[in-house]
């Protein structure tokens, strides 16, 4: 009979701290333990219990028969509870284990507290996001950054004031910030300095209330002749942008030529801007930082977003005629539409590139459908005629082609390039 009280006392205990832990303590593992410990309980009392109850049952006295008929009818009311009470557990238990299947195993998040901020629970995810470069690569470098950290390191900054200026292509441009302390949270604004050339046709103004965040731009990029260097290079033509409050600043520039891309990231708003600018805006990259009042969800960044790293511009340019020297790496277009592949004869891989006549009149391209490879011919690709005029290109679908937007080289660095290969390098 001692074995069975035994264990009759264990099972009550534990079931007891089952109870307790799940009401009050939400950790994963004691469930487990609780649930198992419930478990094997529940059958080695009831192998031991009906083990006695078989002993009893052999001997004559009367007595035993009594308290053993006593001890079955508890055996069975202990299995009875055990088993309904372990069922109990178990479906908890897997409930928790669905709800926490993205949390660690050790960890269990009340209703309440999955409703923190998105950084504190997606520690995946990066805090800020250095978008695409777009443009080109002439102008000197600016980067807001720099100096409000040099300022104040220790705030929160956003844009809340953007002025810009304009005639056909974008002139030059001024960002206002709000600093927001991280320790104060006392809030003050600072003035960046203006980046580009004089105004000389439109300029305007938007501004953002205090609590207005930009959560997409966009942005349209072409080219401009520049008498410095004989030809056409990539500069920004345009940007817009949108904020939190369903709001949109006007379309700074021009809109109707060049190409239009947009860039948001779900869960982000936009930190800062850097690029570089000279008489004009050259080049802009966008900055993105998690938003502090998002809650609720981890945001699924988009497939077909390509980030640049923050110094690839500085050698992802081609110097050539056409940019038929371009062996860079890029495998997306200004679109951001992924490159397909090539053949082997144009390249192994889907870099962007600009090929001759001879080989685009007999190009192929791999089509991931029928797993073969088909000329043009037979899928009529649009191939550009005397090669592409604005660098190197891919296709995007099986009869659909892109510029990369890849911009020309510095002509200091296409000087440099001649003089070490001792060739001419193109025009």
């Amino acid at each position: 009979m001692i074995p069975e009280a035994v264990i009759g006392f264990s099972e009550t205990i534990i079931l007891l701290i089952g109870l307790a832990w799940y009401n009050h303590k939400r950790v994963l593992i004691i469930k487990l333990i609780i649930v198992t410990s419930e478990c094997l309980l529940v059958i080695v009392g009831c192998i031991t219990g009906f083990g006695f109850a078989l002993i009893y049952f052999r001997r004559k006295d009367s007595k035993l028969k009594l308290l053993n008929r006593i001890i079955l009818i508890l055996l069975i009311i202990n299995l009875l509870i055990g088993t309904i009470f372990t069922l109990f557990l178990f479906d908890m238990f897997n409930r928790d284990s669905q709800v926490l299947k993205n949390y660690p195993l050790t960890k269990s998040l009340t209703d309440k507290k999955r409703q923190q901020p998105i950084g504190k629970y997606c520690p995946d995810l990066p805090k800020t996001i250095h978008g695409r470069i777009y443009g080109g690569l002439g102008g000197g470098p600016f980067d807001d950054s720099i100096n409000i950290r040099n300022l104040d390191n220790f705030s929160t900054y956003y844009p809340s004031q953007l002025s810009f200026s304009w005639c056909d292509w974008l002139e030059s441009m001024n960002m206002t910030y709000i600093l927001i302390s991280n320790t104060t949270k006392t809030v003050h604004t600072w003035k960046a300095n203006r980046y580009g050339g004089d105004p000389n046709c439109v300029s305007k103004t938007f501004s953002l209330d205090r609590d207005e965040r930009i959560q997409k731009v966009s942005l349209t990029f072409g080219e401009h002749w520049s008498t410095a260097v004989p030809r056409h290079h990539y500069i920004i033509l345009g940007i817009q942008f949108h904020t939190n409050k369903n709001r949109m600043s006007p379309y700074y520039g021009s809109q109707f030529r060049g190409v239009t891309v947009e860039e948001t990231y779900d869960g982000y708003v936009l930190n800062y801007i850097s690029g570089t600018a000279g008489k004009f805006i050259d080049q802009l990259q966008l900055h993105w930082v998690l938003e502090d009042k998002q809650v609720q969800t981890c945001p699924i960044l988009p497939k077909t977003i390509h980030l640049n790293d923050r110094h690839f511009a500085n050698t992802d340019c081609y110097s050539a005629s056409f940019g038929g020297d371009y062996e860079g790496t890029r495998n997306y277009t200004v679109t951001n539409s992924p490159c397909k592949p090539w053949t082997q004869t144009v390249s192994p891989n889907n870099y962007c590139r600009n090929v001759e006549n001879a080989v685009l009149k007999f190009l192929k391209i791999y089509d991931n459908n029928f797993q073969n490879y088909m000329d043009d011919k037979k899928l009529k690709l649009k191939n550009p005629e005397n090669a592409a005029p604005y660098g190197p290109w891919c296709y995007v679908t099986n009869t659909e082609w892109e510029y990369c937007g890849i911009p020309l080289c510095r002509i200091e660095d296409r000087l440099r390039a001649a003089y070490s290969n001792n060739n001419d390098y193109g025009d």
